[in-house]
């Protein structure tokens, strides 16, 4: 277990991640251990969880106001990584949305955008193919990322790689988890950016 402290100690001092974050995280591995218990890789009794324990702290949510999502949407990002550029116009598209979450931001593709609606099935609705009509300002953003050989089934953003098969599950679980962490921080930066003192997340 001795790593699984090492590593808490460096999201928290090191990366300066909330509670919640290391949860998230710490979640991901103890999944890969209980495979690896499954799969024989390891034997039951050298699986680190048990000696191990992590906890969830529940949180009051804070939500923003229009002014608010304004300022984010006409911040000056000029000199700013692509990361950033990007989460923010995840983020506010996201709010135009009705709030969609990481995972459904980042599943989102052109196919599912009719150039006035979009279908997709939420993880939150249980699968379910929600349909959602965007004002303009969503799709001016969502025009941002269109060029004129765009395939249909190109990601909108680029958090997921085009090129690479999320077909199984558990490989998209992760892949999404590692992107909500570093969308996580990018608007950590946008928010002290703002000057809004609310912890963003897209959640």
């Amino acid at each position: 277990t001795r790593w699984l402290k090492e590593y808490e100690h460096h999201m928290r001092n090191k990366k300066g991640n909330c509670t919640n974050t290391v949860y998230a995280n710490m979640k991901i591995i103890r999944r890969i251990m209980n495979e690896a218990v499954k799969d024989k890789v390891i034997k039951y009794d050298e699986n680190p969880f048990l000696w191990y324990k992590y906890k969830w702290e529940n949180v009051e949510k804070n939500f923003l106001v229009e002014t608010e999502i304004e300022t984010i949407e006409n911040l000056n990002l000029a000199n700013t990584s692509k990361r950033i550029f990007d989460t923010r116009n995840a983020y506010i598209l996201s709010a135009y949305a009705g709030g969609l979450r990481i995972s459904d931001i980042c599943k989102l593709k052109w196919i599912n955008f009719d150039g006035v609606r979009i279908l997709i099935k939420k993880k939150k609705c249980k699968g379910v193919p929600v349909s959602i009509k965007l004002p303009k300002k969503a799709i001016d953003i969502l025009m941002i990322y269109q060029s004129e050989n765009v395939n249909p089934n190109d990601f909108i953003f680029p958090f997921l790689n085009n090129n690479i098969d999320y077909s199984d599950e558990d490989f998209l679980t992760k892949a999404i988890a590692s992107q909500d962490s570093m969308c996580n921080e990018a608007l950590k930066f946008i928010a002290k950016k703002a000057e809004i003192k609310k912890h963003l997340t897209f959640h």
